[in-house]
């Protein structure tokens, strides 16, 4: 007798992913730190489901934490069209508020980094409108407020936020910048608490270093800057350390700090204060030509700032030589 043994073929019914499984792969990634990945995921997400409005409010949250805000408000206005035309109250603020709310906050969001702050400030009190108690509309309130140089509104936004979440990290650095700009007593604990509600959050330790340099503790607030930059490069960060070495009399540290930030510093305030920094240290080491040089940049990159025009004439007075700077006449380059 022959035994035959014959193997089971057990037949599985192909499954083909749909859009959740796109989803919950895109969360999966983010949590890793993959937002190449996430972002991938989203947009196929997406494309399987076309009138769902999930994936592209998915989406618009990852260009905004990637600093694409030009396709975070597209996919944000995408995700505002789908839930109106289906009713659907369904969209993603850090993968959990589903309402209309945090569809709004996102596009604000995109708008107020695209510079746009009224449009920005229209559609947040849009998101407020449609939940009063939206913390993340509330908080980017905060921001453009406090971007507007309303600093008293602002504090009240993130005071509103603390009240609801007493752990939002972001609120308490929001309301300490805020308190320091006018001069508040409780600046400093709201930073405090910023920074031990969340060691990793730039936001408070770069404020509470331009805090700390207000008041003199300038080897405090080189520490503080050089936290932030562990966490974000930042080229405020990286001014206010430079300041700080400046300070501390440290001219060659400042003049490297402010190399590093120009890397990546693209607005051109932003190159203009850093380079302002750097003029002031090859000032104070008697190197007057280049600190005419780099003055003559920052003035270039914003014309309109008089203190830097002073400087650049008294570094030149100094020099004792003739350094022009006007459209077509002669100037020396920074190096």
């Amino acid at each position: 007798m022959f035994a035959t043994c014959f193997a089971m073929l057990v037949v599985v019914p192909s499954v083909e992913p749909n859009a959740g499984f796109y989803l919950a792969r895109s969360d999966a990634s983010c949590q890793a730190g993959r937002l190449d990945d996430a972002i991938l995921d989203a947009q196929v997400a997406a494309e399987l489901a076309p009138a769902d409005p999930v994936p592209p409010g998915r989406l618009a949250e990852l260009m905004l934490r990637t600093g694409r805000p030009a396709a975070a408000l597209v996919a944000a206005d995408r995700a505002v069209r789908l839930a109106a035309g289906s009713g659907v109250h369904l969209v993603a603020f850090r993968g959990s508020n589903r309402d209309a709310a945090g569809r709004y906050e996102l596009r604000a969001r995109a708008l107020f980094a695209l510079g746009e702050p009224e449009a920005s400030l229209e559609t947040l009190h849009a998101a407020v409108a449609a939940d009063p108690e939206c913390l993340p509309a509330r908080m980017q309130l905060g921001r453009v407020a406090l971007a507007a140089g309303d600093a008293p509104g602002a504090e009240a936004h993130f005071s509103a936020v603390i009240q609801a979440d007493p752990q939002a990290a972001g609120a308490f650095a929001g309301r300490g910048s805020a308190r320091f700009h006018i001069r508040h007593p409780g600046a400093r604990a709201d930073l405090d608490t910023a920074v031990a509600l969340d060691p990793a959050l730039a936001d408070g330790w770069e404020v509470r270093g331009m805090l700390r340099g207000d008041a003199g503790d300038h080897s405090g607030a080189a520490a503080d800057f050089a936290e932030a930059l562990k966490f974000e490069p930042r080229h405020a960060s990286m001014a206010g350390l430079a300041t700080a070495r400046l300070h501390l009399g440290d001219p060659a540290g400042a003049e490297r700090a402010v190399t590093v930030g120009l890397a990546f510093a693209t607005a051109a305030g932003d190159r203009a204060r850093l380079l302002a920094v750097r003029a002031d240290a090859h000032a104070r080491r008697g190197d007057y030509g280049r600190a005419a040089a780099d003055l003559d940049r920052a003035v270039r990159y914003d014309p309109d700032n008089g203190a830097w025009v002073a400087a650049r004439g008294d570094a030149l007075a100094r020099l004792g030589g003739v350094f022009m700077a006007g459209p077509g006449e002669r100037g020396a380059s920074a190096p």
